[in-house]
């Protein structure tokens, strides 16, 4: 049996397939898969971890943007684990350029972003559409009203949930609409 596994180890290995592809695909841990790959030369542990240049940056720049080592993983096809233990031993070296509350407020911006083009990216009022932050989510009905979306870090489709009861106006409009200037809209 442990004959017949190792040979599927490796042959799958040989065809491209990621560890966690085998596993899925053999029922078998990680652990197993590495074992037989490291034994037959096909996976050094140390060239497993070992980034191009470029990858490296493209870590760094993801991260300085705000993304969790999950989001830098997914983009750029490696492991997390990898990106976590990059980002471990360039920190400790780097002086950190950037703190847990910047990366809160980068990824609020991002959320923000995503929120603005789920609502059609434009003040329903007046169309304005210039600038991003003189955009406002004004709830219809503030008896349903369970959050205030530009101050939470939850997840997409629950910031979405709560879209769904505004409407996006720009920061005049929304001014006007609470002292009653747009009562002839329904608002």
């Amino acid at each position: 049996m442990k004959k017949v596994l190792k040979e599927e180890i490796l042959k799958l290995r040989g065809e491209g397939k990621k560890y966690d592809e085998i596993r899925d695909i053999l029922k078998c841990t990680k652990s197993v898969i590495s074992y037989h790959c490291r034994r037959a030369g096909i996976d050094n542990p140390n060239d497993i971890r070992r980034l191009s240049k470029e990858k490296i940056k493209s870590i760094d720049k993801l991260y300085l943007e705000g993304n969790s080592s999950d989001e830098i993983a997914n983009i750029l096809d490696c492991s997390k684990t990898t990106v976590l233990k990059y980002l471990t031993v360039e920190r400790r070296v780097k002086e950190k350029t950037l703190t847990t509350s910047q990366s809160v407020v980068n990824w609020r911006k991002r959320k923000k972003e995503e929120l603005v083009l789920y609502k059609g990216g434009k003040c329903n009022i007046c169309g304005y559409d210039k600038c991003i932050e003189a955009l406002a989510f004004h709830h219809l009905d503030p008896m349903e009203k369970d959050f205030n979306i530009g101050g939470k870090s939850w997840a997409i489709e629950t910031l979405k949930k709560e879209a769904d009861k505004c409407i996006l106006v720009c920061h005049n409009c929304h001014t006007e609409i609470h002292q009653g200037l747009h009562k002839d809209k329904g608002l």
